[in-house]
């Protein structure tokens, strides 16, 4: 695990916990009827996976069942994605999955919406995955019959995400780092009723340059070939990475400015990393 990890996840556990204990909360917080999920928006490649591993295990030894879901989860079906492509022939950040347009929030809705509830004993649901080595690399939902199952009583949901709390902005702003944004940022609009509202708690991961999402996401590509599994070649993994660079440009410093999309500041947690994958700050 990265070394920035353990430092910030036990600050956060415990920042959590005074969230558990704030009696304006309670409403929200009250174990047994309600689950709170946590967002967890990170770029791609820094290790957020490992880090939210590491908090099911915190979670696990206090006493505190939880579940993950990724925004990954909820990429729409190969089929459905050459569809958006071909309404988009001339739009290169919606020829493959990744930005906003290329979600099934339906299923984002039922899915969290499921999670929520999922409040009791015996209580049970399958959470959606995607496969990412489908398709050399391209991806595909993953068949329903290998999703796994998740039993209640919940008391935490992670959600993860690379553009987890993007907010739309003016449509001069995006146009002004990439004409293609335009749509995507129309696309946006619909994802805080999809995904952050879902959320009461928030970690944002920081970094400095979004360059640096490129070496990451190509150190994760060999180690997913390292293992066996089709994955992209290196400059499959530049024009890949390259399509989700508008949006880090773009809504990356109102995110670390303003906090994610309909976030109170008092429990949001934000780490900043370098190239890395150090601790610069947290607070």
């Amino acid at each position: 695990m990265r070394s920035y990890s353990i430092l910030f996840l036990f600050i956060f556990v415990g920042k959590l916990e005074k969230i558990i204990k704030d009696r304006k909360m309670c409403e929200l917080l009250f174990w047994h009827l309600f689950v709170m999920q946590i967002g967890f928006s990170a770029p791609q490649g820094c290790g957020k996976a490992r880090l939210v591993f590491a908090l099911v295990y915190l979670f696990q030894i206090t006493g505190r069942k939880s579940a993950t879901i990724s925004i990954d989860d909820f990429y729409l079906t190969a089929a459905d994605q050459a569809k958006l492509r071909e309404n988009n022939p001339k739009n290169g950040l919606l020829e493959f999955r990744g930005n906003a347009g290329s979600h099934d929030l339906s299923l984002s809705v039922e899915t969290l919406t499921a999670l929520s509830k999922l409040t009791k004993e015996g209580m049970k649901m399958k959470l959606p995955r995607y496969d990412k080595s489908a398709n050399s690399g391209r991806g595909d939902r993953a068949d329903p019959s290998t999703w796994p199952e998740v039993e209640g009583p919940l008391t935490v949901v992670l959600f993860e995400g690379w553009m987890l709390g993007f907010r739309p902005l003016p449509v001069e702003a995006v146009k002004a780092v990439d004409p293609q944004l335009e749509i995507v940022n129309k696309n946006l609009e619909a994802y805080y009723d999809a995904w952050d509202k879902f959320i009461k708690a928030w970690i944002v991961i920081k970094i400095k340059d979004p360059s640096c999402v490129y070496q990451w996401r190509l150190q994760a590509e060999i180690a997913m070939r390292a293992d066996g599994k089709p994955g992209m070649s290196d400059e499959e993994v530049m024009d890949f990475v390259s399509r989700y660079l508008p949006a880090y440009k773009a809504y990356l410093p109102t995110l670390y400015s303003e906090g994610p999309n309909g976030s109170d500041p008092e429990r949001l947690f934000v780490v900043e990393i370098d190239e890395g994958r150090n601790t610069i700050l947290a607070n």
